[in-house]
C-alpha cells in the first residue's frame, strides 16, 4: 500500500520474489500432510472440523480450550494462529485483557482480499511457464484493486502449477487479483454452496473479466481452458476465519508502527500468538512469526543454533 507499507516489508517480500517462485509438483497439500505426519510421529494429534468456541482462563493462565461439540482441551501452552481479534473474542471478561486493548485490536484495518480463478487446462495445450507473471492495467503499479464499476482488474498475477506429467505442458493456471473486502460483507452470513444469486452473479462476472484480462495478454490461454473455478474473499473467510476474508492479515502501517505491532507473547503466561498478523504479510510472515513463537518456548539461542545447523 503506497501510503502505509513499510520499506522493510516491501524489501523482504520483493527479495523472496526475486529469488524465485517455489512450486511443488503435485500441489501444496503435501506440505500440510508432511507436517501432520511429523506431529503424529512425535505423539501429537491433529483435529479437524473441531471449531473452538471459547478459551477459558483463570488469572493469567488459559485453563482450557472449549470445542463446539463440548470437549475441553487442556495444555501447558496454547498457540493461536488465527487473527488476534478473533483470538481475544474467544476469551470472556477478565481484568487481564483491558477493554481499550480489545477495542484497539478490533479496530485495526485489515489488508485487501483476493479474487482467485483456477483454470484447469486441456492436456498438451498450454506450455508451462516457470515464473510468475504480473499484468497491470495501467502504468500506476500501486493501483491494483479490481474496479467493480468498470468490471476490470487493476492487476492480475498469473502463476502456473508445476506439472505432474509432461514438464513441457501446464495442467493448472491460477489467476489472482486484489479486491476490496467490503463489497462481499453483505453475504458473510451465507455458506459455500448456498450463496445468494446476487453473489453468484458477481462472482461469474468477475471470473469472466479476470480471464479476459489474462487472455488479452496471453491469447493462446483461452482455447486451452477446460474448466474454470473461482474463490472470493468469502471463500477465504470460510476456510481461514480471517475477518472479511482479508488475504494478508492486519495491515502494517509505517505511520503507526506500534499500533499494528502484535507480539507473540500475550498477557497470559501460556497463550502465544503466531501467523502473518504478527510480522510480515503472507508466507514469509508465517515463517518468521513461527520462529518467533517457537523461540518463546524453547529459547532464542537454542532455536537459532537448530536452524543454523539444519
Amino acid at each position: 500500500m503506497r501510503e502505509s507499507s513499510t520499506l522493510y516489508h516491501h524489501a523482504m517480500i520483493n527479495h523472496s520474489n526475486i529469488e524465485g517462485a517455489c512450486r511443488f509438483t503435485g500441489g501444496t497439500q503435501q506440505i500440510a500432510d508432511a507436517l501432520a505426519a511429523k506431529i503424529r510421529e512425535h505423539g501429537g494429534t491433529t483435529l479437524v472440523r473441531s471449531r473452538v468456541v471459547a478459551l477459558h482462563t483463570e488469572g493469567r493462565r488459559v485453563t482450557g480450550v472449549e470445542l463446539a461439540d463440548g470437549r475441553m482441551l487442556r495444555a501447558k501452552t496454547v498457540i493461536s494462529a488465527i487473527h488476534p481479534a478473533e483470538t481475544f473474542r474467544l476469551i470472556g471478561p477478565t481484568p487481564v485483557v483491558r477493554k481499550a486493548f480489545r477495542e484497539r485490536i478490533g479496530s485495526l484495518p485489515d489488508s485487501y482480499g483476493l479474487f482467485s480463478v483456477y483454470l484447469l487446462l486441456k492436456p498438451g495445450q498450454f506450455p508451462y511457464i516457470n515464473r510468475n507473471l504480473y499484468y497491470f492495467a495501467g502504468k500506476d503499479v500501486w493501483k491494483t484493486l479490481f474496479d467493480p464499476e468498470a468490471m476490470r482488474p487493476g492487476m492480475v498475477l498469473l502463476s502456473a502449477q508445476a506439472p505432474d506429467g509432461d514438464p513441457a505442458w501446464c495442467d493448472v493456471v491460477t489467476l489472482m487479483t486484489p479486491v476490496a473486502t467490503r463489497p462481499w460483507e453483505a453475504w458473510e452470513g451465507s455458506a459455500p454452496g448456498r450463496r445468494p444469486e446476487a453473489y453468484t452473479a458477481l462472482k461469474a462476472a468477475m471470473t469472466q473479466a479476470t480471464v479476459d484480462f489474462a487472455c488479452a495478454r496471453l491469447p493462446e490461454l483461452r482455447d486451452a481452458i477446460a474448466h474454470t473455478y473461482a474463490a472470493t474473499p468469502l471463500t477465504y473467510r470460510h476456510y481461514t476465519g480471517a475477518p472479511h476474508g482479508a488475504a494478508y492479515g492486519l495491515l502494517k502501517d509505517c505511520r503507526s508502527i506500534m499500533a499494528s505491532h502484535i507480539p507473540a507473547r500475550t498477557k497470559f503466561e501460556n497463550l502465544l500468538l503466531t501467523g502473518q498478523n504478527l510480522t510480515v504479510h503472507g508466507a514469509i510472515g508465517v515463517t518468521l512469526s513461527a520462529a518467533a513463537t517457537c523461540s518463546e518456548i524453547v529459547g532464542t539461542e537454542y532455536l537459532a543454533k537448530k536452524i543454523a545447523n539444519a
